[in-house]
């Protein structure tokens, strides 16, 4: 990471900011020029948001978890029997006519597509999971750096079509 992204994540957090041709602050007038921590740091309230957004996220991933895992399971159930079936069917059809043995070969390759397309949202929620955990982990060192600790409560609740609405309040302290 090049240091004027990691400048850039400290100035994020930090209310002495201001956008002017890039960050600023509003101390000294100039771009950060700080290497670990800055002297001039004072948190922002505003940075609260992004940290609830981090944190309802990651709890809407949680709630997708279960039902994606169950779901991919099957899928990849029926994608196996899609390809064992026909490999069966291969068989006998090696002994028969040659129409049997181009059949089954296109229902395998048709079962490995769905197969393919069965594990893609698996893959895609674990991405996406670890790119959020990515986040935590540098809001976590940013914080721990300044001396800061934050408490995240987030209460939810579903309608009767299934949507959440999420209720969530941040506190930060210094750590004692």
């Amino acid at each position: 990471m090049t240091r004027k992204i990691a400048q850039f994540k400290h100035c994020k957090m930090c209310q002495n900011k201001y956008n002017s041709g890039g960050i600023k602050c509003e101390l000294t007038q100039e771009k950060p020029a700080f290497r670990d921590v800055c002297e001039n740091f004072s948190y922002t309230q505003g940075f609260n948001s992004i940290i609830d957004d981090l944190f309802i996220e990651m709890k809407k991933m949680s709630f997708k978890k279960r039902r994606l895992h169950i779901k991919s399971f099957f899928n990849f159930v029926c994608a196996i029997f899609v390809i064992v079936i026909p490999l069966y069917l291969f068989k006998i059809g090696l002994d028969h006519d040659e129409w049997f043995v181009e059949l089954s070969v296109t229902a395998i390759a048709g079962g490995f597509t769905f197969l393919g397309f069965s594990l893609k949202p698996l893959l895609k929620f674990y991405s996406d999971t670890k790119i959020l955990k990515k986040k935590k982990n540098e809001i976590d060192s940013l914080m721990k750096m300044y001396g800061l600790v934050y408490d995240v409560e987030i209460d939810y609740k579903e309608d009767i079509h299934g949507n959440l609405t999420f209720d969530n309040s941040i506190k930060v302290f210094p750590s004692v």
